[in-house]
């Protein structure tokens, strides 16, 4: 047959290369994968000394079922928040994990379903179900020691251990992409020539915070919207993810939140998202770039 003839010479080609360099194949697919394994793991370490050194997460990387509660206090009663924070590690640590606390410091948005309120702290606990998290809401000691702020909110997440992992080495890719296609950087910043009203509040807010040099986690609480305003969104978050993969940051918890209270609020998405600083944040929320996409991240709440 013609067709078939026109094919063979180039069919055998291929064919013998392989026959005659079975060795050397198997040499340049080991090396590969060699490789491949060795920027994943790079990556994955990379982002574990992030979380332990300066996001002081205390996150397990891999577990086979859990269940996440992030706590939002309001001022501690009594004036003193560490006090009253390890009243509520003691009364709790025999229930769930303490993977993460940090001092609340400045609320860019606020929920409607929220209101306005006064944070001081954030504490995310891993349990090993919702019932070991009920259990210790019934605990007396525990309710005891959450009285001792004047506001409380506590948002439920299932998080996904292979989600969050996946999502540092999709990192990886994004850094490549990047490197090997000759794409122009996001950093560093071009200051915006007017930047949005509410950066200076956040900025004075950080800047005068000691704890946020090295390190600040953003926490959403996330309702999505329409059609229209979650693909606007997904751009906004295309764009961050994208900076976060070239400077090494981003999501350190992404979960589907898990309503607590019958009637109380609802969210979809929870993700507590790393910043290398508080003097970086203030760069990226005062520059071209930010200015750029921040009118695009559009949530029903």
């Amino acid at each position: 047959h013609p067709y078939k003839a026109h094919l063979r010479p180039k069919t055998l080609l291929r064919r013998s290369w392989y026959s005659k360099n079975p060795r050397m194949a198997k040499q340049v697919l080991i090396c590969c994968t060699v490789l491949v394994l060795a920027a994943c793991a790079w990556q994955y370490l990379l982002y574990a000394e992030l979380r332990a050194d300066l996001v002081q997460d205390r996150q397990g990387a891999f577990y086979w079922d859990a269940f996440h509660v992030v706590f939002f206090l309001g001022e501690a009663a009594e004036g003193d928040l560490l006090v009253a924070l390890r009243q509520l590690r003691d009364a709790s640590k025999a229930h769930g994990r303490w993977v993460y606390a940090g001092k609340a410091v400045v609320t860019p948005r606020y929920s409607s379903q929220l209101g306005e309120a006064q944070m001081d702290a954030v504490v995310t606990m891993q349990f090993t179900d919702r019932a070991a998290y009920e259990t210790l809401r019934e605990d007396a000691a525990f309710a005891d020691a959450l009285s001792r702020f004047q506001w409380t909110y506590a948002q439920g997440m299932k998080r996904n251990a292979l989600l969050n992992v996946g999502l540092h080495q999709y990192f990886l890719l994004v850094k490549l992409w990047k490197l090997f296609t000759f794409q122009t950087m996001d950093y560093p910043f071009t200051a915006a020539p007017s930047p949005r009203p509410m950066t200076d509040v956040l900025c004075d807010a950080l800047l005068g915070e000691e704890l946020a040099t090295d390190a600040i986690m953003v926490w959403n609480l996330l309702l999505h919207g329409t059609a229209e305003q979650q693909a606007a969104n997904a751009a906004y978050g295309g764009a961050m993810l994208s900076l976060m993969a070239q400077r090494n940051y981003g999501p350190m918890h992404i979960g589907t939140a898990v309503s607590l209270e019958e009637d109380g609020p609802v969210f979809d998405q929870v993700a507590g998202v790393y910043y290398p600083g508080g003097r970086y944040f203030c760069e990226l929320v005062k520059s071209e770039f930010f200015d750029a996409i921040i009118d695009n991240k559009q949530v029903a709440d």
